[in-house]
């Protein structure tokens, strides 16, 4: 048979672009082949999908299209039989630049075979980057708001992957697409899934200039917006930056910013200061086309940005600042004026938005509960031990999964059981977000030991209260207090005494809530007159919002004992 030629004809079906492209739509080339085939590519509306047509002098017994991102296949088709009589097929694929292979056999034996750039784009895109639990948390409860019922494509990666039941994302909700999906999965992935982003806005942006951005971020990784869309030249009016609060960090970065104690502080300068170095900051990376905090080469490092999720709010049109509860009390300044503007002005102008958990979960219908509950990894079972005895449930909150994070853990646990008993209570545990008990062999054995049954520690203990309402909590510090039912059920503070809470501004909202507060008794105690330290620990019950005789106690964790005093220092009865 006599070679001839097979001719193909890309056309870039952006509907976007059609107006700026007009006749270069179609590009001609030539490559060897058995026979003549005209291949049209286009991509399907602004779907991620490229719909292939094909006119032959031949009959097709065979098309088969492979379409890759780099090394990464995408896409591998093989189309035969009835699939066939329209003389067009419909692939996968993501918005990106991509190579396509189409290769076609005719009945007779032939081939034709061609290989493509092809780049796929969409007008508007939201980038969620996320780390941390709570900002995790504010972006699935108004993924409808964000994405506009599911019209915007969001492509998303977690730092805590495990809470998420991957093969349950929502409509036109997607994992990070430029990385392995072993990547994406990969628990604190972090450095890596943050360059894989950068390269997927970037290359997002080659593509359409006009494409809009909207990036969601953990306020404590604020800097992200700078490296992701300052640093790769994007204008303003392209992007819009939601900025997540992260809870106790996001009061505490304000803080360390505007509430200094010194004698005439002036607030107001502070910020003009803030702006100012802000500005700068965006000439800079502009003109670096990067981010990365360095302070030695940037006005701002990355670690002082994290104060700057006020001042940039205020300051760009284009960037706003989620947080839980924005009080007095909470956000601090001793410049009255000032702090009475943020909590009033700028409050209402929605410089800072409060954003309340309470209100998407109540608002749910029964379809979307249980759309949400499927997403994260619950298992309806959660707290069956508890249930099928007939008894409480109490949640022992955990921090990070090292001993240096939870201190006396052993005995503050069996603390709790001695106090509150185990013929009324199931104890169950839930770890810090950022170390799930399952990639800690060690942490799972003394948990065992204590006989304490492990909740997923990725799962936020709010969305756990949410659909387990009645659960009774007692743990180390944590800002999940404030989501009890009722005070009753804000049991036990761990490793922290009463006096200690009163100076640590980020338990303004729950403190007094919690029904007792336990310490350790050192030495320098003056409970330690009721001690024989050299024969073992013991701590300190202080009574707070529970009734009691005493005015404190005291617990032998080598007797599993209490004994109670009078504020005078009596012994006495609880």
């Amino acid at each position: 048979m006599k070679k001839s030629f097979a001719i193909i004809a890309l056309i870039l079906a952006f509907s976007m672009l059609f107006a700026a492209c007009s006749e270069s739509t179609v590009e001609v080339s030539t490559i060897h082949s058995d026979f003549v085939c005209v291949f049209v590519i286009n991509q399907v509306n602004e779907d991620q999908k490229l719909n292939v047509s094909y006119n032959s002098d031949e009959a097709i017994e065979k098309v088969e299209i492979t379409v890759k991102h780099g090394e990464q296949v995408v896409s591998n088709n093989v189309f035969e039989g009835d699939a066939l009589k329209e003389n067009n097929v419909t692939v996968d694929a993501y918005y990106g630049k991509h190579t396509v292979n189409i290769r076609a056999t005719s009945e007779n034996g032939g081939v034709a075979e061609v290989f493509k750039e092809v780049s796929l784009s969409a007008s508007e895109y939201v980038i969620a980057p996320i780390s941390g639990s709570m900002p995790q948390l504010y972006f699935t409860l108004n993924m409808n708001e964000i994405t506009n019922d599911h019209q915007i494509p969001a492509f998303v990666w977690l730092a805590r992957p495990d809470s998420w039941n991957w093969d349950n994302l929502p409509e036109n909700v997607y994992a990070m697409p430029n990385a392995p999906i072993e990547e994406v999965l990969t628990h604190n992935n972090y450095d890596k899934m943050v360059a894989a982003t950068d390269a997927y806005i970037e290359e997002l942006y080659s593509i359409n200039s006009g494409s809009k951005f909207n990036l969601y971020i953990n306020d404590y990784n604020s800097y992200l917006y700078m490296k992701l869309l300052v640093g790769n030249g994007i204008p303003e009016s392209n992007y819009y930056v939601t900025l997540l609060s992260d809870g106790g960090a996001s009061y505490k970065a304000f803080n360390e910013a505007f509430n200094i104690e010194e004698e005439g502080f002036d607030a107001d300068a502070k910020y003009a200061d803030m702006a100012a170095k802000l500005q700068t900051l965006y000439t800079e990376v502009r003109e670096a086309k990067d981010y990365n905090g360095d302070g030695s080469k940037f006005s701002i490092d990355g670690t002082s940005f994290r104060q700057y999720s006020y001042v940039a709010a205020k300051e760009m049109n284009n960037v706003e600042w989620w947080i839980l509860r924005p009080r007095a009390g909470v956000l601090c300044s001793p410049d009255e004026e000032f702090i009475n503007m943020v909590l009033n002005d700028d409050k209402k102008e929605g410089v800072i938005e409060e954003r309340n958990f309470a209100n998407p979960l109540k608002a749910m219908t029964d379809e979307q509960k249980a759309s949400l509950k499927s997403l994260y990894n619950f298992n309806n079972e959660m707290f069956e031990a508890a249930d099928e005895a007939n008894k409480k449930a109490m949640m022992i909150l955990g921090s990070w999964a090292y001993a240096e994070n939870e201190p006396d853990f052993n005995d503050y646990v069996n603390l709790v059981k001695a106090y509150y008993g185990e013929e009324e209570f199931v104890y169950y545990y839930k770890g810090h977000p950022n170390t799930p008990t399952s990639n800690h062999p060690d942490k799972q054995d003394q948990l065992d030991d204590l006989d304490l049954i492990d909740v997923e520690s990725s799962i936020n203990a709010e969305l756990i209260l949410f659909f387990y309402p009645d659960i009774y909590m007692c743990g180390y510090n944590s800002s999940t207090f404030m989501s009890v039912e009722s005070p009753e059920m804000a049991c036990a503070m761990f490793n922290m005494t009463y006096a200690q809470a009163l100076e640590n501004t980020g338990t303004e909202g729950y403190r007094d809530l919690i029904g007792i507060y336990l310490s350790k008794i050192t030495a320098e105690s003056e409970y330690a007159k009721h001690c024989d330290l050299k024969e073992g620990n013991f701590y300190l019950v202080e009574f707070k919002n529970e009734k009691s005789n005493a005015a404190y106690g005291i617990y032998n964790a080598e007797e599993n004992t209490f004994k109670y005093y009078t504020a005078e220092g009596a012994e006495t009865t609880k």
